[in-house]
């Protein structure tokens, strides 16, 4: 039987768990949820890596997504604001999906090379995602608290959790 834990912030289609971890990822997956972990939200960084989490929830009854722009992702995206969050809420919407949380979003000023001004724009878009679709979010800041804090501060009936602050 598996215990209280909710494992609210896991990447588990990162290359560094097959790397790390003997067996396959899903053995890992299976392992932890029949063990000590009652549920996993499994958080995309980009379209691609949300559709990475999807498909792996998909294996798994109590493994559920979220899906979003990571600040640090969303400086290498090849596709404009637009088309990116036209992607990220098809993915949510689709109720296959088990999409629970916008996510990962927010800001990371830690990199001297980091493009300010393009993470707030893709972190202010998402947290307006959120609040039109009535979803939580899950908003990674790093180096970036007033920031963060000014833009959640915009969103108040946006809901959701904080980490790496």
């Amino acid at each position: 039987m598996y215990n209280n834990i909710f494992d609210s912030h896991a990447h588990y289609y990162d290359d560094r768990f097959s790397e790390e971890y003997e067996g396959s990822v899903d053995d890992l997956i299976g392992a932890l949820l029949s063990d000590s972990v009652s549920h996993i939200i499994n958080v995309g960084t980009s379209p691609a890596t949300s559709r990475l989490a999807i498909e792996q929830a998909k294996k798994f009854t109590r493994m559920y997504t979220s899906v979003g722009i990571h600040p640090s992702d969303s400086q290498y995206l090849k596709v404009d604001l637009d088309t990116a969050l036209s992607d990220i809420e098809s993915l949510i919407k689709d109720k296959e999906n088990k999409c629970l949380a916008v996510g990962e979003i927010g800001l990371d000023y830690h990199y001297p090379d980091t493009d300010k001004e393009r993470q707030m724009k893709y972190f202010v878009a998402q947290m307006e995602l959120a609040r039109e679709l009535n979803i939580p979010v899950c908003i990674h800041d790093r180096e970036s608290h007033a920031d963060v804090m000014d833009v959640i501060r915009r969103h108040p009936g946006v809901r959701g959790v904080l980490h790496s602050f």
